[in-house]
């Protein structure tokens, strides 16, 4: 299997160094790359597609497993241009929400709209390429590549040509996707190493910085602060809010750093057995008896979290 493998890259590589007459991608305007099939421009990641009204809502969203109800009636929306935090006990449901708005669970019933087209029937290639991307707990990372390599995968469109050739003769647009996305996080300077070079909060950032480079109008993120200290976690809540406030995009964020979800959200949604208990501000949810008696075991409300650093500085 390896030396198939091999062999096939080998074969790639000597595509790729044929002359530019010759190439695949150098075809004319008027043939396209598949004689006739045009390329679709690549997006700018600085300018966003100006759909109105909500982009993704759920409704009356269930997931059943067997015998167990994981989601109850969820009902959320994301807006563009806003942070919505996400926050619930271990066990609530709150990943399992994220694979069923991004289609890796299947809904017992509901509906899910991105940019007011539904989408619950779509799995979750479709979905992507419709914009939503999202991060996994797990990372799942090509530990085989690079950190930019892992970028390039996600900022390349897919392709017959340009989904393998583009790791060996990057695309313009990719590049300039993949450095933008490398500067936003922070990760320039390591941007050559190898996953298993990085720490598991470096490791967390190429996620993250993964899923943007796939230029995505909205973004799911379970839980990317964890193995964060305080000031890499501050740091990142600086660099969603430009995500929201200059780019347009939509992001919920999924996590157990109340600081973060607290300082940087724009509202939060409170699940507690897969029903949302509470939602609102961030200063009122905190205030809410039943997130305090579910969520905060009945305690007092937490600490007012620090403000997200005025001053950019490298993760």
């Amino acid at each position: 299997m390896a030396g198939a493998a091999r062999a096939g890259l080998g074969r790639l590589r000597r595509a790729v160094a044929r002359p530019a007459a010759q190439r695949p991608d150098q075809a004319t305007a008027a043939e396209g790359p598949l004689a006739g099939e045009p390329t679709p421009p690549a997006p700018d990641p600085f300018v966003p597609s100006g759909s109105a009204g909500p982009l993704l809502e759920a409704e009356g969203v269930q997931v059943r497993f067997a015998g167990l109800q994981a989601l109850r009636e969820v009902g959320l929306t994301l807006p563009r241009g806003e942070l919505v935090g996400l926050i619930g006990p271990n066990g609530a449901g709150k990943t399992t929400l994220i694979d069923a708005l991004t289609g890796f669970v299947p809904l017992s019933s509901g509906r899910v709209r991105l940019a007011g087209r539904e989408v619950q029937r779509l799995g979750p290639d479709a979905r992507a390429r419709l914009g939503l991307a999202r991060t996994f707990q797990s990372l799942q990372l090509f530990e085989d590549l690079t950190v930019e390599e892992n970028l390039m995968v996600a900022a390349e469109r897919p392709g017959w040509w340009n989904l393998a050739a583009g790791l060996v003769v990057p695309r313009r647009g990719a590049e300039a996707h993949v450095g933008w996305a490398l500067d936003l996080v922070g990760l320039t300077d390591i941007a050559s190493r190898m996953p298993r070079e990085l720490s598991h909060g470096e490791r967390k950032l190429v996620a993250v910085a993964r899923a943007v480079a796939a230029r995505p109008e909205v973004l799911l993120l379970d839980e990317p602060a964890a193995g964060l200290d305080t000031w890499e976690s501050e740091l990142l809540g600086r660099r969603l809010r430009t995500l929201v406030e200059e780019l347009g995009v939509a992001i919920l964020l999924v996590d157990h750093d109340m600081g973060l979800v607290l300082g940087v959200c724009d509202s939060v949604h409170v699940l507690d057995f897969g029903q949302v208990i509470a939602s609102g501000p961030p200063a009122s949810v905190r205030q809410d008896p039943a997130v305090l008696a579910a969520y905060l075991g009945g305690a007092s409300p937490p600490a007012t979290p620090a403000p997200v650093p005025t001053e950019r500085g490298s993760l």
